[in-house]
């Protein structure tokens, strides 16, 4: 019998402790959605600060739904973590090392907060929450490419709250690149620091809404919908990703309920044309990535891919250590005249990886982060039942796509795929 990492089962109530709550969830998913960083100097900084703020304290209210017996899967993870500073001390790189294992170990709090308090929502407030914050992202996104007094006052906003090497709207290539490749219109942001960070919300939120619905054919067509206008306006190859996690809900769920052969057969051919209208908006870009000419695709796959092969030369065990990312920078320098990067310095794809899958192994190394996936996979096992393979699979396709792999933003993407596998069970 699975033991829930909750004491109790949870109830959406309507008293003062609970809007509080309420307000600081609201202000949490506010922080997750514009992954705004508090910088102290230009290479130091608190990541997603108003989400960690707010997760803090949801964890701090919602104290009582916290069965702490089970915390010593997590500890054990924050050892091996620290195994792989420890074996790499006297390189010379345990300062940056250490400051990326306390930024790990500061962000995953707050996103367990935030994930036990989205649990006492009920799964229909959830339904509408989300389709409210999908739609206000799809709506904003084509007023921000249609308006140009909107797409000003977006401007002025990103400059103020993103920092200018991450800021889209500061990277001259990347929009020189997107008004050439999409007939003069530069892609929209609305407010996040890049179109592929709107892309990764949009896609997350609609999962979330189609999770919460009772997955019948009507509800995958509305939400391939709703997938395809966002891909529109928002033309990032990340959206195809939200349309396949979609179509493997509906699978897994339609292999108990649905038995009409045509159904199934009009159900198929709407999802390949789907496919194939986002092929042929994008049909240049997908083109450039299968011949490994797209600078983005190669620093979020080719290099990472590269990297971990020397970070387990490096160490094969454990690994470069959680943030140890100046240990590759030779490599990082021949790989980027190589496959033609974009112009980044090492902060940027050396010590975040835009590809969190090849970061936790690059981190940990080859022990270290198998090992650690067992744990993780005990320790997320402790909360409310869900189907894990669903939630592993998924959990790597979005992997695939997400940075940050020490900071709050990703930990809370990955409580948010756990909040889609629970509500799988439960629909």
């Amino acid at each position: 019998m699975k033991i829930p990492f909750t004491q109790k089962t949870v109830h959406y109530q309507s008293n003062s402790y609970f809007k509080l709550s309420h307000y600081l969830f609201i202000l949490y998913l506010i922080g997750f959605y514009l992954n705004i960083h508090l910088y102290i100097t230009d290479t130091l900084f608190i990541p997603s600060y108003v989400s960690a703020f707010s997760g803090y304290l949801l964890l701090y209210l919602n104290r009582r739904y916290l069965n702490t017996s089970k915390l010593y899967y997590y500890i054990i993870y924050i050892i091996l973590l620290l195994l792989s500073i420890i074996s790499n001390y006297n390189d010379g790189y345990a300062f940056e090392r250490f400051k990326g294992f306390l930024v790990l170990t500061f962000s995953f709090p707050p996103a367990v907060g935030f994930y036990l308090h989205i649990q006492q929502i009920p799964v229909q407030k959830r339904k509408k929450l989300f389709i409210f914050l999908t739609l206000i992202l799809l709506f904003g996104s084509y007023i921000e490419v249609l308006v140009p007094q909107f797409r000003s006052i977006v401007e002025f906003i990103s400059t103020l709250i993103h920092n200018d090497s991450i800021n889209y709207i500061s990277n001259e290539w990347s929009l020189n690149r997107d008004i050439i490749a999409h007939g003069g219109f530069a892609r929209p942001s609305f407010f996040s620091s890049e179109p592929s960070n709107l892309a990764k919300s949009y896609v997350i939120f609609n999962a979330l809404w189609f999770s919460s619905t009772q997955k019948k054919p009507n509800d995958l067509f509305k939400v391939l919908i709703l997938l395809l206008l966002g891909f529109v306006a928002i033309r990032s190859p990340i959206i195809v990703l939200g349309a396949i996690i979609c179509v493997i809900l509906f699978i897994i769920y339609r292999k108990r309920s649905i038995k009409n052969i045509l159904l199934n057969q009009i159900i198929f051919l709407f999802v390949i044309l789907i496919f194939i209208f986002m092929y042929y908006v994008l049909k240049d870009r997908f083109t450039d990535i299968v011949l490994g000419y797209d600078t983005s695709a190669n620093n979020r796959f080719i290099v990472p891919l590269f990297l971990v092969k020397s970070s387990f030369e490096y160490n094969f065990l454990f690994g470069i250590g959680v943030s140890g990312s100046e240990v590759l920078l030779n490599q990082y320098n021949l790989l980027h005249s190589y496959f033609q990067v974009k112009e980044h310095d090492i902060y940027t794809i050396g010590m975040v990886f835009p590809n969190s899958v090849f970061a936790h192994f690059a981190y940990l190394g080859a022990f270290g982060g198998v090992s650690s996936i067992y744990i993780l996979n005990k320790f997320f096992k402790c909360f409310n039942n869900s189907n894990m393979k669903l939630f592993w699979l998924i959990t790597f396709l979005v992997s695939l796509t997400l940075g940050g792999y020490v900071g709050v933003y990703f930990w809370t993407y990955i409580f948010l795929v756990k909040v889609i596998s629970n509500t799988h069970i439960s629909s």
